[in-house]
């Protein structure tokens, strides 16, 4: 598949004559893939960071100090959690969980990463005494950065050329399985252009998209699904397109509530029908800034 570059002006820009050709069908084509992941992890304790950092690892020290009679003695126990960040399995477990179960005992945050729990000193008995403290620590941070790059290699594995006209390939890491419907369809892009019917038999299968919606998107949801240890997900589409005269692609972003971030850029282009271009979302990608790339036809940025 032979591409050209969007960014090179259209004719009126060089003040020659624009575009006279059609831009419908059937010169008009693309072809769509469409890359998720889940954003495996345990989420950060500073609540004021959105979206939350995600660890793919949890250290557990627990302390037991008991006294009787005036003699003492100290327990400690170390666990290791971890979560596999293209499976999402979790491994090993910590002894007597994280603290006590219903709250009671002070907790305690360091930063983002640290969480202490003391029961302090429990008398037991006339002689008696036991003291619990938990200290819970997160590492091996799993960056957006890093999701990102594992959604864009997903993207980088798909061939144009072996797929049909008009078609919108999923594409997944096994341990995802098929990106439902729910999934895409809360990944916050407004309805007329997100692909909210993805789900499929069989991954990297292309299915029939009989409009284009957008051409790219690029999109995170911090609250796609919760399992234990809650779960996010971000989606890319990366578009094919092949279409004749003057157009322009604009991109737009949206805020977590679906609201516009300032205005649409734009970049203008000129195409054919036996030319290809690419067009990708921004990178990277920008927490709280979930972008989509219309291709619009018969248009020239500025020009209305």
């Amino acid at each position: 598949m032979s591409l050209i570059d969007p960014s090179v002006p259209g004719l009126a820009a060089a003040g020659l004559p624009g575009s006279l050709l059609s831009f419908g069908m059937p010169c008009l084509k693309w072809k769509l893939a469409a890359a998720f992941k889940t954003h495996w992890g345990f989420d950060g304790y500073d609540s004021t960071i959105s979206p939350p950092n995600k660890y793919l690892t949890k250290t557990v020290v627990y302390t037991v100090i008991n006294t009787f009679a005036g003699q003492s003695g100290t327990g400690i126990t170390n666990s290791v959690i971890t979560i596999d960040r293209m499976s999402g399995v979790v491994s090993g477990n910590a002894p007597d969980g994280e603290g006590p179960i219903g709250g009671g005992a002070p907790i305690v945050y360091s930063g983002d990463t640290v969480k202490t729990t003391d029961t302090g000193v429990v008398v037991t008995g006339s002689n008696a005494t036991t003291r619990q403290i938990w200290q819970v620590t997160l590492s091996n941070q799993y960056t957006l950065a890093a999701l990102e790059a594992d959604v864009d290699a997903l993207l980088a594995g798909f061939n144009p050329d072996v797929v049909p006209i008009n078609t919108i390939t999923p594409l997944a890491y096994s341990a995802d399985g098929n990106p439902t419907a729910g999934e895409f369809a809360t990944i916050l892009v407004p309805a007329p252009y997100n692909y909210p019917h993805l789900l499929t038999p069989t991954m990297g299968s292309p299915m029939s998209q009989p409009t284009l919606g957008a051409a790219a998107i690029s999109a995170y949801n911090p609250n796609l699904f919760v399992q234990d240890f809650g779960t996010s997900g971000m989606g890319k589409v990366e578009g094919f397109i092949s279409m004749a005269g003057d157009y322009c692609l604009k991109t737009y972003s949206i805020d977590p509530a679906g609201q516009f971030i300032g205005s649409p850029t734009c970049v203008s282009g000129r195409g054919s029908c036996s030319s290809w271009f690419k067009v990708t979302p921004p990178a990277p990608y920008v927490p709280g800034q979930n972008t989509y790339v219309l291709a619009v036809p018969n248009c020239q940025c500025g020009n209305g």
